[in-house]
């Protein structure tokens, strides 16, 4: 079924891969560490995990893995108020985010699954998500979370904005290097050409392009 999403007020969509919207109901929950702690009970269920503090209660997850009959997939999403809320339009709006993606690859370099470039809203614009993400729940199906990487973009309106949330990201390097459930994945982040997309990558993979 081809992706059309045209008002963002979709709760999931098909395509070779299965994804959810910026209006799934998992945005009434927020996200907490606990959280993570409680995805090992879910059958299936064997993803990493990480968190950036980014101060003022804002937060930016990834994760990556084997969600059970959800296939193998990577998610990436902003919260507020310490995890308690998740991120809504405004906020990201007042942050300058204009853009998010996310594309999941074994790390032999083989792209798995991830953004659409036809995903846009009734103007043509790119849409933004409190939770960008992407799984394949038909093909690839059994990757472990050691063999995946995911690469997710975050696109600013200035140069300004993305400066500032690189800021963000770089003082809490330390504390989410630490992270519990990244069960020894790597992130690495870095500004694109342009100087206005955050590239971030997580997984351990030398053959996966940024």
């Amino acid at each position: 079924m081809k992706y059309t999403d045209p008002d963002g007020q979709v709760m999931c969509h098909f395509k070779d891969a299965l994804g959810y919207g910026h209006h799934a109901i998992q945005r009434l929950f927020g996200y907490h560490d606990s959280y993570d702690a409680v995805s090992y009970m879910i059958p299936g269920f064997v993803i990493d995990g990480t968190k950036f503090d980014l101060g003022n209660g804002m937060q930016l997850r990834l994760w990556k893995g084997h969600y059970g009959v959800g296939g193998t997939g990577g998610e990436m999403g902003l919260y507020t108020n310490n995890g308690w809320a998740s991120a809504t339009r405004g906020d990201m709006a007042s942050l300058g985010i204009v853009e998010t993606t996310i594309d999941v690859y074994r790390n032999d370099g083989q792209r798995i699954t991830g953004y659409d470039e036809d995903r846009k809203d009734k103007q043509g614009n790119p849409l933004t998500s409190f939770w960008t993400n992407a799984f394949s729940a038909f093909k690839n199906h059994f990757i472990s979370r050691k063999n995946l990487t995911t690469v997710n973009t975050i696109t600013f309106d200035t140069e300004e904005h993305a400066a500032d949330f690189l800021e963000k990201l770089n003082n809490s390097d330390d504390k989410e290097q630490n992270y519990f459930f990244k069960h020894g994945s790597d992130t690495q982040w870095k500004l694109s050409e342009d100087n206005k997309t955050i590239i971030i990558k997580f997984g351990n993979s030398k053959n996966v392009p940024d």
